[in-house]
């Protein structure tokens, strides 16, 4: 079987579930004998109907995990169930973008650990290949077996983050395709989706204990240059994040958020105090320079403090 698509659903019903299988019912210059469609309901109150497997050409299987654990827990199962030599994963009010959107992937005869293609992005109103997201990326399941990529459980928000990082940092072979694949509905129930500010104020948590985890994956593979890498990465996004002015115009229990996300910081940069110390200023301008390139469109901030007084003040920080 060439490709599993896992698709985790919670709150969408039977409608939006539809919306997506028509589009993969609308593909092209495919052998729908060579798919697999897994849907992982999360322990919700829309289970998707078991007559759906009968109306579709391909074979669809439907599991119910039997607690809520969140989108990460719900892919992995069915990264775990799933038989194709390549997996996809699709949120379940995402569709395929083109009745030939599956077409490469599906005729595919090369041996990369991943293949990224390309999405559109509705909230943001533009194509991306992004690699913060796992839209219309496709992961070779053996690859991720033998590294032991899974996502984390410890993770609730932002796991495919995490999820990417180590995937596109320990993959031997990626491939870029310009293939538009998935169309990313915006979803205003959705934090991170619909405002990016929003959610560096209310949930930033799991994206910093998600890198932390990470790191730690990285450290112990011994790839020094890739953690070294995100270890910069982090420091210096976080030093726009917490710029937020929301952080600078809330209340007390904003202001709190702001603290433990630092001190959170903080702690990261203290267990990898010996590769962060390595980093000489022009590395920080470098880096300042280009972050704030892809950043200044993204975030609603202004920037309160010099990265120096920023930098300061989290190593100051008892942890």
């Amino acid at each position: 079987m060439k490709l599993s698509i896992i698709i985790p659903q919670y709150k969408e019903d039977e409608k939006t579930i539809r919306q997506l299988l028509n589009s993969i019912a609308l593909q092209k210059q495919i052998d729908f004998k060579e798919l697999e469609v897994i849907i992982v309901n999360d322990h919700s109150d829309y289970p998707p109907p078991e007559s759906i497997i009968k109306d579709y050409e391909f074979k669809i299987r439907i599991y119910r995990l039997r607690k809520n654990s969140g989108v990460g827990i719900a892919r992995q199962y069915g990264t775990e169930k799933a038989k194709g030599e390549y997996l996809f994963y699709l949120d379940a009010d995402d569709v395929l973008i083109s009745c030939i959107a599956l077409r490469t992937i599906m005729n595919y005869k090369g041996d990369a650990d991943i293949i990224r293609a390309r999405f559109f992005n509705e909230n943001a109103n533009k194509t991306d290949n992004g690699w913060t997201w796992v839209h219309s990326k496709f992961y070779k399941r053996k690859f991720l077996k033998a590294k032991g990529l899974k996502f984390p459980k410890e993770l609730r928000v932002n796991e495919d983050a995490y999820f990417n990082m180590l995937a596109g940092g320990l993959a031997d072979k990626i491939e870029d395709s310009d293939e538009l694949v998935t169309f990313w509905a915006k979803n205003t129930k959705s934090t991170t989706r619909e405002n990016a500010s929003r959610f560096v104020v209310q949930g930033f948590d799991d994206f910093l204990k998600g890198k932390q985890l990470g790191f730690r994956v990285i450290k112990e593979k011994g790839k020094t240059e890739l953690l070294m890498a995100n270890l910069i990465d982090l420091f210096v996004y976080c030093y726009y994040y917490f710029q937020e002015i929301e952080f600078y115009n809330g209340n007390e229990e904003v202001k709190a958020k702001q603290r433990k996300y630092e001190k959170m910081l903080a702690e990261i940069i203290k267990e990898f105090w010996e590769e962060f110390r390595t980093f000489t200023e022009t590395d920080f301008d470098i880096k300042l320079s280009e972050v704030y390139m892809s950043f200044k469109d993204y975030v609603n901030y202004r920037l309160h403090e010099t990265f120096d007084e920023y930098r300061q003040r989290i190593f100051e920080i008892e942890v």
